[in-house]
């Protein structure tokens, strides 16, 4: 197998999870027949077979052989830059930004890209009534969307997006950001607390807060998490160490304090199980921990957890872990959400 019908199989499979058959052809069949149509000759010299382009543009696709055939503009650098050009202005730099970008609501791509995606009708009903709407406009049909048929005043609810995994493969086919390397601090901001530090906190301060939980003076919710109400009185009785002490945020004054009393009421370990606290630190962090859901700690009061553990926290935290492996060892990073 070439390596354009391996890329073209794993942008066929990335499609497959994102598309059924009829919103794939929905999106991509009217702008992929133009392009094999105006790009033959160059198509076919990156590799690309003809039996491929004729099974789009004359027979039509059966859906075993679709998301494969469907990959072709993405199926290399080339390919992809040169269906780039092939559609209109206004999708290209819609596309630009939305390769970055989860998702768009209808008023960042005006104020980002200057593009208007969709028009006001006015529909006027029997009673004389006349309502203002607002209709996706078609030639953006590429991209998904959400609120294709709104009234005028809940306009707030139309985005666009393009599919994650299809993002994670063109992304491939951009120079990286600057603001995407991570890029170590030169030198450290003072702070209460810091990581070096760690070793030498917990040991001190975790088999005080075991004995505290042994002794019933942990609050907890019905799910076994603890209560906000009581960090305050935790974090002085056991004079914890903090993250950001002086915050004028309360949550993130006893961040610590929620992490470190929440993963010790998850794991209901007691005092009397510990003999050798510094191993059990080690199994604390290397086995048990992997298996809790730090971000439920953090959302601890947020109603309808049930549903975030089960499903969304599985997805979501595995992506935070991987993005500070990609940070490094040794080294501190400074993060704003802007």
């Amino acid at each position: 197998m070439s390596q354009i019908e391996q890329k073209m199989t794993e942008v066929g499979a990335a499609l497959e999870i994102s598309y059924n058959k009829a919103d794939m052809e929905a999106a991509f069949r009217t702008p992929l027949k133009a392009f094999l149509k105006d790009q033959e000759a160059f198509i076919l010299s990156e590799g690309i077979q003809q039996e491929d382009i004729s099974l789009i543009l004359t027979t039509g696709v059966t859906k075993a052989k679709a998301f494969r055939l469907y990959a072709i503009p993405f199926a290399s650098e080339n390919l992809y830059h040169a269906f780039l050009k092939s559609l209109t202005p206004d999708v290209q730099k819609l596309w630009a930004l939305l390769v970055w970008e989860q998702q768009m609501s209808y008023l960042d791509i005006e104020k980002l890209a200057g593009v208007k995606v969709y028009a006001i009708v006015k529909k006027s009903w029997n009673n004389g009534r006349v309502d203002k709407q607002m209709h996706f406009a078609p030639t953006f049909s590429i991209f998904n969307h959400s609120g294709g048929y709104r009234d005028y005043s809940d306009r707030g609810m139309l985005c666009l997006w393009l599919p994650e995994l299809l993002r994670k493969i063109l992304s491939q086919y951009y120079p990286m950001p600057p603001e995407a390397i991570l890029t170590p601090l030169a030198s450290l901001p003072t702070t209460a607390h810091v990581f070096s530090d760690g070793k030498r906190d917990i040991m001190m301060e975790l088999p005080r807060l075991i004995v505290y939980k042994d002794q019933g003076q942990l609050s907890v919710s019905v799910k076994g998490r603890i209560l906000n109400t009581t960090l305050p009185k935790v974090q002085r009785s056991l004079n914890l160490r903090e993250f950001y002490a002086a915050s004028e945020d309360k949550k993130l004054r006893l961040l610590r304090t929620q992490l470190l009393t929440n993963l010790v009421a998850q794991t209901g370990i007691s005092t009397n199980a510990v003999t050798d606290f510094p191993k059990y630190i080690r199994e604390l962090f290397q086995k048990i921990y992997l298996k809790t859901r730090t971000l439920a700690f953090l959302l601890s009061d947020l109603k309808g957890m049930g549903h975030l553990d089960n499903f969304n926290l599985e997805t979501t935290e595995p992506k935070v872990f991987a993005f500070g492996a990609l940070c490094g060892a040794g080294g501190c990073h400074s993060f704003s959400h802007g």
